[in-house]
């Protein structure tokens, strides 16, 4: 496999496993970081997904199963990764057969026509936020169920917006949406379909600070189905700040930090600095999207992850990450000495 693959494409290994890259920080050693998302069943079962006629197995409860999957079948593809500073799956490239990549999917769908529900909306929505927001196709992508093929009728519309400048401009002109009837913006009214997809305590502690949350994630629905429009940092921008470190996990870290430096806070992979309660400089790397946009320059949060330390410069991190399989917790607080 000679094709770069870079965030957030997807790919699938010569034996069937469809695998999500889950940081800019993607090639390493000629191999590519990723989270296995469906294994392919020699069976099928009531529910089970289907990708190109053939059975698979739904997503894992967690990101952690599907990682001990893949340590018990494959133990040849975990490596340390000293960027991240922790044991992570590098699937040799010679092993990968397919690269799907959110742009192509998004521009496939706008240009053809569609029979099937979830398809036609995509393609609408997909024209809806093109005018609303003056985007070029070129700027967005498709992924999840809608990239792999084995959406279900009640499946979301994941979309991905490439680039710091197309994300603010979609967060600060986000409500624009609401002047098409097919779109619903989250308000309270819809906490129970809001929790049915996050986890309590990981970000929120009441059902008014979820729909807050919520409101700044660049979601809702369109013709009563969930869409995420999710921007993304270039690429570039993430691999400067990751490229070359040498992490060592030195402990786990909880308590209150001021956020200092939200700039990079907006977007997924969410950045951030901060200084802790100890006065300890640490620099916050978000890579779940629930955090993306959350905090501004002067709050404070109640935050608990792994701490890193870069054995180079002596920098601290706090790293959140769908590949931690631990307690994490970003929320903002008020202030409490």
């Amino acid at each position: 496999m000679k094709e770069k693959i870079e965030f957030p494409d997807y790919f699938v290994t010569n034996d069937g496993i469809v695998v999500h890259t889950v940081t800019a920080f993607s090639e390493k050693d000629g191999g590519v970081i990723g989270i296995p998302k469906y294994f392919p069943l020699k069976k099928s079962y009531l529910g089970c997904r289907y990708i190109l006629g053939k059975p698979y197995s739904d997503n894992f409860p967690t990101f952690s199963d599907s990682i001990e999957k893949i340590k018990k079948s494959h133990p040849q593809y975990i490596q340390f990764v000293e960027e991240l500073g922790e044991e992570m799956i590098v699937f040799p490239k010679s092993k990968i057969k397919k690269v799907l990549k959110p742009k192509e999917i998004a521009k496939n769908i706008l240009n053809h026509n569609f029979d099937s529900k979830i398809l036609l909306d995509a393609k609408e929505y997909l024209k809806l936020v093109i005018d609303i927001f003056k985007f070029n196709i070129s700027d967005i992508g498709i992924e999840g169920s809608i990239m792999i093929g084995c959406f279900r009728d009640s499946s979301d519309i994941d979309l991905v917006l490439y680039g710091k400048s197309k994300g603010d401009q979609l967060i600060n002109n986000f409500n624009l949406l609401k002047k098409d009837k097919r779109i619903h913006l989250y308000d309270e009214d819809d906490e129970e379909l809001i929790l049915s997809r996050r986890y309590k305590n990981r970000s929120f502690e009441t059902m008014s600070q979820l729909v807050e949350q919520e409101k700044k994630r660049t979601c809702g629905l369109f013709n009563g189905r969930r869409f995420w429009l999710q921007p993304i940092l270039e690429n570039s921008i993430v691999k400067e700040k990751i490229k070359g470190r040498k992490l060592r996990r030195i402990g786990y870290e909880e308590g209150q930090i001021k956020i200092v430096d939200a700039s990079l806070g907006k977007y997924w992979p969410a950045i951030l600095e901060g200084i802790m309660e100890d006065g300890k400089k640490v620099s916050i790397e978000c890579h779940d999207p629930i955090y993306m946009n959350q905090l501004e320059k002067g709050d404070f949060a109640h935050i608990a992850s792994n701490l890193y330390i870069d054995i180079r410069n002596k920098k601290k991190f706090i790293i959140l990450a769908p590949w931690l399989d631990i307690k994490q917790k970003l929320k903002k607080v008020e202030f409490k000495k």
